[in-house]
């Protein structure tokens, strides 16, 4: 299933415990009418004329919740919030504690005083673990899983690839161009039982992500049994069970990657206990849906976070305004996207090995 699915069916059993709850598909072009006391809860489409957008300027609602990722490094993807943002009573923003942390120094930092962080889910009866033991030093494999993008950055990871070629790289997901170290297994379903057999041939889940909210790939990786290797920018930092590797310096990633192949297993099976641990505790749908059902009944934020707030949001939004045009959607006009084939031709002299 993909993210928006998940979430949406995990959280709609959630809020139905104490709601009535109304689900739409996000990009259908029709209009909801509220009806007293009504709440409006969903991720804006970027493109015109979709239902939340159309709703959202309907009067009457009760009360008006966002509920999408957030990562601030590539502002042109969401920059087309900010109304939505500023009219808004909470911004549910997902996204790991690498963007909040971030986010003072960025256009989006009036937004603060809006948030509120969620942390993404996993179901764990859907990936029970297939990782027992790993493979001998100098014999471990990475995967990436998901489709190629200048946020994900996918350039990054090959590049690394071709850096590292005594190790074995491989990708599950759907790509224009396969890349050329990279073992392509094309798209799987990772619940069934071909796609727990790949996850079993592998040891690290690696992500390269540039500005990645809070990925469910690392969640179900490591739920498999996977240790997460991922940039800060993949959204999860500090955490016991996930290895950061620095995003644009492939010397110092390749030297944390070759570190990974020669590690004792002693070593990689803590790793893993400490992410069954963390699973179990934090990155449930039970969790994720107490945090949006808390959301819904707090009273309204205010988006005054910041001491110079009225100066900071005038300054922010004419450069919003910006990034609002350049906002990648298939059904408008806008910046012409480099494919990923190209992308890594246009950045790799940008990489550093060293």
């Amino acid at each position: 299933m993909s993210s928006p699915v998940c979430i949406t069916n995990y959280l709609a059993k959630y809020l139905e415990r104490n709601f009535n709850v109304v689900v739409y598909d996000w990009d259908t072009r029709e209009t909801i009418v509220p009806q007293p006391g009504d709440i409006l809860l969903g991720h804006p489409h970027p493109s015109p004329g979709t239902i939340l957008r159309n709703s959202w300027r309907f009067p009457g609602w009760g009360r008006k919740i966002l509920l999408c990722p957030f990562a601030h490094a590539m502002p042109e993807y969401i920059a087309f919030l900010e109304p939505f943002v500023s009219d808004c009573d909470c911004y549910c923003a997902i996204c790991g504690q690498y963007w909040m942390e971030t986010i003072d120094t960025t256009p989006f930092a009036h937004w603060k005083g809006k948030m509120k962080r969620i942390d993404m889910a996993v179901d764990r009866q859907v990936f029970p673990p297939v990782k027992k033991t790993f493979n001998p030093q100098g014999e471990r494999r990475f995967l990436y899983i998901g489709k190629a993008g200048e946020n994900k950055g996918t350039d990054y990871l090959d590049y690394l690839a071709r850096l590292n070629s005594n190790i074995h790289f491989g990708w599950v997901g759907t790509v224009a161009k396969k890349p050329s170290a990279v073992k392509m297994h094309g798209y799987i379903n990772l619940a069934s039982s071909k796609g727990r057999e790949i996850l079993g041939m592998y040891d690290f889940l690696l992500t390269c992500g540039r500005s990645d909210a809070n990925p469910t790939t690392i969640l179900e990786g490591a739920a498999a049994g996977l240790i997460p290797v991922c940039t800060p920018q993949s959204g999860y930092v500090n955490e016991d069970w996930v290895i950061n590797i620095p995003l644009n310096n492939a010397g110092a990633a390749s030297a944390i990657l070759q570190d990974l192949q020669v590690a004792q297993e002693s070593r990689l099976l803590e790793l893993q206990q400490n992410a069954k641990k963390r699973l179990e505790s934090h990155f449930t749908w039970e969790r994720f849906g107490e945090d949006v059902a808390t959301a819904i009944q707090s009273p309204p934020a205010v988006d005054r976070g910041h001491p110079q707030w009225k100066t900071l949001a005038k300054r922010n939004r004419e450069l919003l305004a910006r990034f609002s045009a350049m906002t990648p959607c298939s059904q408008s006009a806008g910046r012409r996207w480099l494919s990923p084939q190209k992308w890594i031709k246009a950045v790799v002299k940008g990489f550093t090995h060293g």
